[in-house]
């Protein structure tokens, strides 16, 4: 009678062979949910290997020296704890933070790349009015779309019936919008390299004064950052004698 208590039975060994090949199934689950995580796709993998997993280790018995098929469902369930929790947790406080910067780094590539378009209309009526502009709505009969003269870093929109306004209302409309502020060069008596001359610049306090692009007379724009400030306030109040914030308010205000 010990001897038959002690003996497992053909059906018992076939039973917990099944549970032991859900085990391996749910820690090949686990794994796969915990190596596709940081694409979040892993997730719903996983939280179906802990399922699986929980279900199969309270009934599967140990078999000496080797990983029997409870030891992998309990490793099933942690793999699959982990990549339900802790690496989406990182993502949050690693990934959400890089997904930012990529995010702020590509508008500032467009602001630059809205200055360039800015820049080729300043050289075209230059070259068609063989005289420069001296605004910013100079440049307006020159660019094709009205959220060139925008920044991404403000979130605005072009207006959908700004072609059908009147020439001035365009004019007072870019004047205040724009997140593109002109540089007039009041200093006639020096004469100014055009790939030095500044002919425009983002609002700097789009960025909190981070980043900004300044837009050169020869159509070429340029980003300025945290050391460059001093160079580029000093350089626009040469050239117009004004600093930069009284240039946006002479722009805002027309005077």
């Amino acid at each position: 009678m010990q001897q038959q208590n002690a003996t497992t039975s053909p059906a018992e060994t076939q039973t917990t062979a099944q549970k032991s090949k859900l085990a391996t199934i749910a820690l090949i689950l686990a794994i796969l949910g915990l190596l596709t995580s940081p694409i979040l796709l892993g997730i719903p993998i996983a939280f179906i290997a802990i399922i699986l997993g929980f279900s199969t280790a309270a009934k599967i018995k140990k078999s000496n020296n080797t990983i029997t098929g409870k030891t992998k469902a309990h490793i099933s369930v942690t793999l699959g704890l982990i990549a339900c929790t802790i690496v989406p947790t990182l993502l949050v406080f690693v990934g959400w933070p890089m997904y930012q910067q990529a995010a702020y780094t590509a508008r500032n590539l467009q602001t630059q790349a809205n200055g360039k378009l800015l820049g080729l209309a300043y050289v075209i009526h230059l070259e068609q009015h063989k005289t420069p502009p001296t605004a910013i709505t100079d440049l307006i009969p020159f660019v094709d779309d009205e959220s060139v003269f925008y920044s991404p870093h403000s979130e605005k929109t072009a207006s959908a019936d700004f072609l059908s306004m009147p020439d001035e209302q365009k004019a007072k409309h870019i004047r205040i919008r724009s997140d593109f502020i002109f540089v007039p060069n009041n200093n006639a008596s020096k004469q100014i390299n055009p790939s030095e001359q500044m002919i425009l610049f983002s609002n700097p306090l789009l960025t909190d004064e981070e980043h900004y692009t300044v837009v050169f007379a020869d159509g070429h724009a340029e980003q300025y950052q945290g050391s460059d400030q001093k160079r580029f306030v000093v350089a626009a109040r040469t050239q117009s004698g004004l600093n930069p914030n009284k240039l946006i308010a002479k722009q805002r205000s027309n005077r």
